[in-house]
């Protein structure tokens, strides 16, 4: 029988934070294990909100997930490879398609190519020890994490004019297609582009949504190397595995416990960016 599931993202959200902050506690009580323990299901509960807000799992898929976060990233990957193989059908029967540059036929092997060898990048991760992760290795995450973070936006200056002419590329190559749902497509783009108001008032947006989109990238870079630092603790951190004992396993000798305040805080500021996005306008209260 399935678990049904209270799907209230707040709530994970709120419950993730609380789990950090007992997580805090007990590290700085010496209590390593349950410490790191409380961190894995902080990491678990933000990284299945997050799938849920993304839309990349359905409520119902989340009992699949069970404790390996990695499976959300891989099913990502595999739904966005789908996505791919249609258009490239789609193409099949109309060639012309594939004439506008985000379609070209280089593009989507490209893109086809990424996707396996982020599937397999993944597959990769569960022969690996990810309980031996070096200091250096966890110090280079951090530093990935904040080039991202110091990422400077920089828009055209005649954004304007370079979004029209974007908005008339794709009207123009919508025209190409022979339907009735093409047509109106076409027209709505042109009369969209020839209302400067209602144009004027999106592309208004366009510089906050950019700023938006570096924000989510962190977000999503602190939970996925989150999902890998914690993958192999869930069980590990409650139950010996073999003749190793957690008690004495789990100390400040360990790498990624001798940084895991680093990486709490980062998680911390991960959990509430995703609250201020749900609350953002069209989120879902």
């Amino acid at each position: 029988m399935k678990k049904e599931f209270n799907t209230d993202i707040l709530l994970w959200l709120d419950i993730a934070l609380d789990d950090l902050h007992s997580s805090r506690i007990l590290y700085e009580n010496g209590k390593y294990r349950s410490s790191y323990f409380h961190f894995q299901q902080a990491s678990e509960k933000a990284n299945k909100a997050m799938a849920v807000m993304a839309g990349i799992l359905s409520p119902e898929e989340l009992a699949d997930i069970q404790h390996d976060q990695l499976k959300i990233y891989r099913k990502s990957l595999v739904k966005q490879e789908a996505k791919v193989q249609e258009i490239k059908k789609i193409f099949e029967i109309f060639p012309k398609g594939n004439e506008h540059p985000f379609f070209e036929a280089d593009t989507l092997a490209t893109q086809t190519g990424a996707l396996s060898l982020g599937i397999a990048s993944i597959d990769s991760l569960s022969n690996r020890n990810l309980k031996d992760i070096s200091l250096g290795e966890l110090g280079g995450i951090v530093r990935q994490i904040n080039t991202i973070k110091n990422t400077k936006v920089k828009l055209p200056k005649d954004l304007n004019k370079f979004l029209d002419t974007k908005f008339l590329d794709v009207a123009n190559w919508m025209g190409q297609f022979p339907t009735q749902e093409a047509k109106i497509a076409e027209k709505e783009y042109i009369d969209f582009v020839k209302d400067k108001e209602a144009s004027a008032e999106v592309y208004g947006y366009v510089t906050k949504i950019f700023s938006l989109s570096v924000e989510i990238g962190v977000i999503e870079m602190v939970l996925f190397y989150c999902a890998i630092l914690t993958i192999k603790h869930s069980s590990a951190t409650r139950y010996p595995q073999g003749s190793g004992n957690p008690l004495k396993e789990y100390s400040t000798k360990m790498p990624i416990i001798k940084r895991q305040p680093v990486f709490m805080d980062l998680l911390e500021s991960a959990i509430e960016g995703l609250k201020r996005i749900h609350h953002l306008p069209n989120g879902k209260n």
